[in-house]
């Protein structure tokens, strides 16, 4: 029925149908894959220090703050070595509706030395507050003072993507699908 030709060339026909499926199939669920990834990837607010520059900085990384979301807050080493020396209990002070509430946690060292919290950013909320103290003791470990990082006293204001914004995305993306 087949040629000795024909069957070589029927054989190796198959052979790529099969690689070229096994790549379309492998393809979607990495890319599934690394979508998921991000999604559940918690974004970082990161405060350091740039020494080149003689600057203070924040930014965000590992996505964006998103109101309902979780945030990870990160204090680099630079910074707490210039502003905090080797007081080890630094806390973060925050609020979402300008310091009309506020909430205090302490930030706890990571792997890499760095001051670290998460925190749950509540739905309604459209920008966070954010400043650094900590407490030096005195005697018998009573505290006499605060050192503060606070954008001198401005305090720092990151705005947040918020629960409407997200919506109105997903809207705007399904009238483009069309």
């Amino acid at each position: 029925m087949f040629s000795y030709i024909n069957y070589n060339t029927l054989n190796a026909l198959l052979a790529m149908m099969v690689i070229f499926n096994l790549v379309a199939l492998r393809v979607p669920a990495a890319a599934s894959e690394a979508v998921n990834k991000i999604k559940n990837t918690t974004a970082t607010l990161y405060f350091t220090y740039s020494g080149e520059e003689k600057k203070y900085k924040h930014f965000v990384i590992d996505g964006s703050l998103i109101a309902g979301k979780k945030a990870r807050i990160v204090y680099g080493n630079e910074r707490k070595e210039i502003l905090f020396n080797k007081n080890c209990s630094v806390y973060m002070r925050y609020s979402y509706d300008f310091w009309q509430s506020c909430s205090d946690v302490e930030l706890k060292p990571t792997a890499t030395g760095e001051l670290s919290a998460v925190i749950k950013i509540p739905d309604d909320a459209s920008t966070i507050q954010v400043a650094f103290f900590a407490a030096y003791t005195y005697d018998n470990y009573k505290s006499w003072g605060f050192i503060w990082d606070s954008n001198y006293g401005k305090n720092f204001t990151v705005k947040l993507i918020t629960k409407k914004e997200l919506e109105d995305k997903k809207k705007f993306d399904a009238l483009n699908t069309i």
